[in-house]
């Protein structure tokens, strides 16, 4: 909802004595759609702008115009709100207007917002800078001219050129004052010298006038304006917002303007970096009618908050509230002399505790008494740029590197000044990456910059590769797994590599690394030929039809063959006597290998046990107590006894003259069990009663 409802307060500029020159009034000339502004000096209209919306290049009507506090102009019409810059001309649409579709009468008030008056007496209150409407109520007038503040309190003049008062607070009762003279005035403004100084001026059919709404005495200012400006609609002057407050306090910052601000203001001087100024010079002014209630302090187009805002020093009698802060009140609730707030003032101060944007800061102070604002003077204090030392930065340096900081200075950065070691020692600028941290420092006649300068030693770059070998001899389809470390890039052949490279050749290839910091390293991979060779391990000579087992020894996979027929369990059992061969072939089909033996017929076969003597051909010595002993079963004593076991290599594997021990199935002086196969085994004996000794032998099958 707006502020100002009732009498009107001013928070904001009031001034005792304005020198201010001439002033221009500023209409829309509706035939054409066109603003003008006519400087009533020598009443000459000066064109600032079509009326075009910027959004589509296209037309639009507006029946008023007004100036904000910021000292732009203002329409409503087309898609909502536009701002006019009334020296360039340049159009910016603002925002839209929901409910407000044309303005007959258009004000704008100090604090950003706008009052409208619609053509069937409809109140809307804008707010420029969200695009907030806000309905106030109606007023059941119906408005052909416009709508303004004058000494504090708002006029309307409607299509009868009849002048009402109208309350925010109770829209739909307006008061009438009095009538115009003259046709019918279709836009009215304040033209604002003083605080208590204002003139209404009306516009109506190719002139603008004066009228005093307690006298009702009027005054031609510029009459047939040239060329005829027969439809003149609203009017807005830049100082119209002023007219919100009516005053009679006299308040001067600077009494005899020692600090040459002028006027009311008071110019405190200049600084950089962290400063402080005071508020007021030691002459300070302020008197009133009435004794001063409050004295609002406003640091306005803050730049470098919160490293700016405003100190009061503590002081019998008054309270301070929000000290430290960018708007700070001070209250009278005793109501201490006048002269006593301008000490005060005298004594306070802008702070700037940081690294200062340059520019110029006004504080607006504004005093208050029975709730009325004074006028409002500044303080303006100019914070001098301080040298560019550049930013703080963070430099990596690889090792065995070195980097000229000199070199790494940004434009903007102030050439020309030392560089400091961390014991403030000037030091060379060409740095290593055991250096540590340095200092730019550069000055002016006002103060130093400085920044830090961080060295750290960058990370080396590495990573891991696993090859893949071809899969035979000189195939080009070997692999490389790439596994850099965290923060390194790999380039093969000038392109970043990462996974797996494949379709290589057997040969050398070279890498290239970069670090997240910056720092390269070369590496280089062999791809070698696989080693594809065998050898077999059997008996030099192989009995016929006995099976055979044999052992591959091998860098590779091999499928084995014997007379085209593959062999699958290492056992080899020869159908024909003489020289036998089984052939290797590499798995993936690169090579093919032959050995070969001689089989001999080892007939005849060795007699049978005589009855009460049993021999097994095959047990399973696997320890889970189910056939896990080779051994005789016999009925017979015997006188003499041993049994042997060797391996087809001829290797003994057991050997035991008592019948009742058994094999276990492992080879001497070892527990590991013997590898699966035929075994030969051997048993000389001689049974009690008989004269002479016998002799077996056989085959004994270890399965596991």
């Amino acid at each position: 909802m707006y502020s100002l409802k009732g009498i009107v307060i001013c928070f904001f500029i009031c001034f005792r004595v304005f020198a201010l020159p001439a002033q221009d009034v500023v209409f829309i000339l509706t035939a054409m759609q066109e603003v003008y502004k006519v400087h009533l000096a020598d009443c000459e209209p000066e064109l600032i702008t079509p009326l075009v919306d910027p959004q589509n290049n296209t037309p639009f009507v507006s029946n008023d115009i007004a100036y904000g506090s910021d000292s732009m102009l203002y329409v409503i019409g087309g898609a909502g709100l536009f701002r006019i810059d009334p020296q360039s001309g340049e159009i910016t649409f603002v925002t839209p207007t929901p409910g407000v579709a044309l303005s007959v009468g258009l004000f704008g008030t100090m604090d950003g917002q706008l009052i409208s008056i619609g053509a069937f007496g409809d109140v809307h209150i804008v707010d420029i800078e969200s695009g907030v409407v806000t309905f106030e109520g109606n007023s059941g007038l119906t408005p052909g001219g416009d709508i303004t503040f004058y000494k504090g309190e708002l006029y309307v003049v409607d299509s009868g050129n009849q002048l009402w008062l109208l309350d925010l607070n109770d829209v739909a009762n307006p008061v009438l004052v009095t009538t115009a003279p003259g046709p019918v005035h279709l836009g009215m403004t304040t033209l604002v010298e003083s605080c208590n100084e204002q003139t209404l001026v009306l516009t109506t059919v190719g002139d603008i006038i004066t009228f005093d709404p307690e006298s009702g005495e009027s005054l031609t200012l510029c009459a047939d304006l040239v060329p005829p400006f027969n439809q003149i609609y609203g009017a807005a002057a830049e100082n119209a917002p002023l007219a919100q407050t009516y005053c009679s306090i006299i308040f001067d910052l600077d009494a005899d303007n020692s600090s040459g601000a002028g006027g009311t203001d008071f110019n405190a001087g200049q600084a950089c970096d962290t400063a402080s100024f005071p508020l007021a010079d030691e002459d300070c002014l302020l008197e009133s009618d009435h004794a001063i209630d409050s004295i609002q302090v406003m640091l306005t187009g803050v730049l470098d908050a919160p490293s700016e805002f405003i100190t009061i020093p503590s002081s019998p009698g008054f309270v301070v509230n929000g000290n430290g802060t960018a708007s700070v009140t001070i209250l009278n609730p005793d109501t201490l002399a006048n002269q006593l707030l301008c000490e005060l003032l005298s004594e306070s101060q802008y702070v700037h505790t940081g690294s200062a944007s340059p520019g110029v800061r006004t504080v607006a102070i504004t005093p208050f008494s029975t709730g009325n604002a004074g006028p409002t003077a500044h303080m303006f204090a100019e914070l001098i740029p301080a040298p560019d030392a550049g930013s703080d930065e963070e430099v990596v340096i690889c090792p065995n590197d070195t980097v000229n900081l000199q070199s790494l200075l940004p434009p903007f950065a102030e050439p020309g000044g030392v560089w400091l070691n961390s014991e403030g020692v000037s030091v060379s600028p060409v740095v290593t990456a055991n250096s540590g941290s340095l200092t730019y420092q550069v000055e002016n006649e006002y103060c130093s910059s400085f920044s830090v300068w961080t060295i750290s030693q960058g990370e080396i770059p590495s990573s891991d590769f696993i090859t893949s070998p071809p899969t035979c001899p000189d195939s080009c389809d070997a692999q490389i797994l790439i596994l850099p470390s965290p923060g390194t890039v790999v380039q093969f052949n000038g392109s970043i590599a990462g996974g797996i490279i494949e379709n290589l050749c057997p040969g050398l290839y070279n890498f290239s690394l970069l670090s997240d910091d910056g720092c390269s390293a070369n590496d280089s991979v062999i791809v070698d030929n696989p080693e594809i060779s065998a050898d077999i391990i059997w008996p030099e000579t192989i009995c016929l039809d006995e099976p055979t087992v044999f052992e591959i020894s091998t860098s590779a996979q091999w499928e084995v063959f014997y007379n085209g027929e593959p062999i699958t369990d290492s056992v080899f059992t020869p159908n024909a006597t003489g020289i036998q061969c089984i052939t290797l072939i590499e798995i993936n089909g690169c090579t093919e290998l032959e050995f070969c033996t001689e089989v001999v017929d080892c007939s005849p076969s060795p007699p049978s046990p005589p009855d009460g003597l049993y021999i097994p051909n095959a047990f399973t010595p696997d320890g889970d107590g189910i056939n896990d002993l080779f051994g005789v079963v016999s009925t017979l004593e015997f006188e003499r006894f041993e049994l042997s076991i060797y391996n087809r290599l001829g290797q003994l594997m057991f050997n035991s003259v008592d019948p009742d021990e058994q094999w276990r199935g492992n080879p001497p002086g070892s527990s590991d069990f013997v590898s699966d196969g035929v075994y030969v085994w051997v048993l000389a004996y001689r049974v009690s009663g008989d004269i002479e000794s016998a002799k077996l032998n056989g085959f004994v099958t270890v399965l596991r």
